[in-house]
């Protein structure tokens, strides 16, 4: 009896087999996010294996780097108390957005040039090591005359 049950199974999955594959691929399927939650980290890392493209585009990346060296002044003044919400920027997205600023041939052509070269020296001031070295390696990118015999 369980082997005519059995067979008995086997053949109702055989007749139904079309809408049992599309009921389970329906099931299965999901619809992807518009924008991925770690876009800017892919994208960061894009830039770090081709830094010339970001160093031409640099009126569209120098904006958000101002923006979260700002936001962290900002917060560095402030009563950590009294702040609601803190920058979106992971650490590791901070330290890959400076490495690829160390990795610009000519900085000095950049948009804002001079304000992200002040943004850098405050960013040494920073508590995180791994930030001031980073911060460091950028500015070492500058090439300033005092600096080349270091």
């Amino acid at each position: 009896m369980r082997l005519e049950k059995s067979s008995q199974d086997v053949q109702a999955e055989l007749k139904n087999a079309q809408s049992l594959l599309l009921l389970n691929f329906v099931s299965e399927q999901r619809l992807i996010a518009a924008q991925p939650a770690t876009s800017r980290s892919q994208a960061l890392r894009v830039l770090l294996a081709i830094p010339r493209v970001a160093e031409r585009r640099s009126r569209q990346l120098v904006p958000m780097f101002l923006s979260w060296v700002r936001n962290r002044e900002i917060l560095e003044n402030l009563d950590f108390k009294s702040i609601s919400s803190r920058s979106d920027w992971t650490r590791k997205d901070q330290k890959a957005l400076l490495d690829l600023f160390s990795l610009f041939t000519n900085p000095k052509v950049l948009y804002r040039s001079e304000d992200v070269y002040v943004a850098l020296l405050t960013l040494l001031a920073n508590g995180d090591a791994d930030i001031q070295k980073s911060a460091l390696k950028a500015i070492l990118a500058w090439k300033s005359t005092s600096m080349k015999p270091y």
